[in-house]
């Protein structure tokens, strides 16, 4: 299979790559893995538990930065997959036949997400959704139950890293089902916040269009700078 031997390590870190969103989406249904979006942030500072999630499961390059360090270690023809897309990719596909589970962001944006997708998918089956802020073990517990009952085919977190990825291996111990980190992704859709116009993503600047309309922390862009330093004096 794709998934044996299509990989390289980085900085600790098991990255797969792939040439199209289609063939990423073969791979993870025949998996039933989670799907862990991987940028320079995870490849410079993910912590042990981190990790060892993202080599149980699939990274896929989300970043460009995970790009650029594949291409540097020989891989060519693959493409940077964006969780912002890939996600939609999901449903496009499958809305007719497949049902979907949706956590993350505040209740104004997910309810306007919901509603959204029920406007333009308009078969789509959510069988469930809440907000991500998730924050004593009794609403994790109620949340991991409730998924278990509706058995959705996929389910999607939004509530940044890494605390999307430690939900998912908490929900994943329970019910094994393909699942995917998005990060701000919810955000993007629901139009409060924008996403980079298309010319920044073909010249795969997004993250410049970050830094100076996304007010992006000072301490993220240190972590860029950082991994880029590892990237031109090959320390990945």
């Amino acid at each position: 299979m794709l998934l044996m031997r299509n990989y390289k390590f980085i900085n600790g870190i098991k990255v797969f790559y792939f040439s199209s969103i289609k063939q990423l989406i073969e791979n993870a249904i025949s998996e039933d893995k989670i799907l862990v979006a991987i940028n320079s942030d995870k490849i410079t500072y993910a912590d042990n538990r981190l990790k060892k999630i993202i080599n149980n499961n699939i990274g896929y390059t989300d970043g460009i930065g995970a790009v650029w360090a594949l291409n540097q270690k020989g891989i060519t023809n693959i493409i940077k997959i964006s969780g912002s897309d890939l996600w939609l990719n999901f449903i496009k596909k499958f809305y007719t036949t497949k049902s979907f589970y949706l956590v993350g962001s505040k209740s104004v944006v997910i309810e306007k997400v919901v509603k959204k997708l029920r406007s333009d998918f308009k078969s789509i089956n959510i069988c469930g959704y809440r907000d991500g802020f998730i924050n004593t073990i009794d609403e994790k517990d109620i949340l991991i139950q409730d998924i278990k009952e509706k058995k959705p085919d996929f389910i999607f977190i939004a509530t940044g890293s890494p605390k999307q990825e430690y939900l998912m291996e908490d929900i994943y111990k329970y019910y094994p089902k393909t699942m995917l980190g998005l990060g701000g992704s919810f955000d993007i859709y629901s139009g409060f916040n924008k996403r980079a116009p298309k010319l920044i993503l073909y010249l795969n600047l997004e993250f410049l269009y970050r830094y100076i309309f996304n007010s992006v922390k000072f301490d993220r862009i240190l972590i860029d700078f950082k991994f880029f330093l590892m990237l031109i004096f090959r320390k990945l």
